[in-house]
């Protein structure tokens, strides 16, 4: 458990400025301190307690993601511990920030993993966004997940039939707002193949309320749609 952000969570951690917890970090010999400061340092930028344009251009200048995964960016440090540790502060500082803007969506490596065929990690990495953003509240991250919807089509668009149907069954544990995004998302890309098992965990009780009503108007609004495309067809002259 990182302790420093227990404490930050509950606002009992007395404010620090960012050359402040930089030089702590830089000072730190033992590498789980190191990553603890800055996760820490991205959850206060999200906060609005650290300016976000330095702590994002620190995490930037530690790691960059590439299709064949983290990278240390300019062969800096290059344990796993701090790359992940740098990925994670730079997510919390841009999903927590306040409105998300082009410039912070290409800071999450979401398109570039599901380009690269890479659609469990670009998966993995929304759940991320998710649980670093749920105290945040239900409306910033209803709005945080449509921003991210057009990404997701991409991502759902990219990936296998294996990995969708993963990320199907997964959707009780992912929080509401971007459970609903990924079943838009899944539905529109492969409704066909998506349509029995989500129909099949909607009518179960392992999914929040509003997630299965989402699987429910979105499969019915869907099916209409299919519907009246083949009637179309149909009603077409010879």
């Amino acid at each position: 458990m990182n302790l420093w952000l227990e404490l930050d969570a509950r606002d009992i951690l007395p404010p620090r400025f960012f050359d402040e917890l930089r030089s702590a970090w830089l000072a730190a010999n033992v590498l789980t301190a190191k990553q603890n400061i800055l996760r820490l340092m991205g959850t206060q930028a999200g906060r609005g307690l650290l300016p976000l344009d330095k702590v994002t251009d620190l995490m930037r200048s530690l790691v960059t993601v590439e299709p064949t995964g983290l990278r240390a960016a300019g062969g800096r440090f290059t344990d796993r511990g701090t790359l992940e540790a740098a990925r994670d502060a730079l997510v919390t500082a841009l999903a927590q920030a306040g409105p998300l803007t082009e410039e912070a969506l290409e800071g999450l490596p979401l398109l570039r993993l599901a380009e690269s065929g890479r659609g469990d990690e670009a998966f993995d990495f929304y759940l991320r966004i998710g649980e670093r953003t749920a105290d945040r509240g239900t409306t910033h991250q209803n709005k945080l997940a449509n921003k991210l919807y057009a990404v997701l089509l991409t991502v759902c668009e990219n990936a296998t039939s294996a990995e969708r149907s993963r990320w199907v069954r997964a959707l009780p544990d992912v929080p509401v707002p971007f459970a609903q995004i990924l079943v838009r998302a899944l539905v529109r890309v492969a409704f066909d193949k998506v349509r029995d098992p989500m129909h099949e965990l909607a009518a179960g009780n392992s999914l929040p309320a509003p997630v299965a009503h989402t699987i429910k108007n979105q499969l019915a609004r869907h099916g209409r749609h299919v519907g009246s495309v083949v009637m179309d067809d149909l009603l077409v002259p010879p």
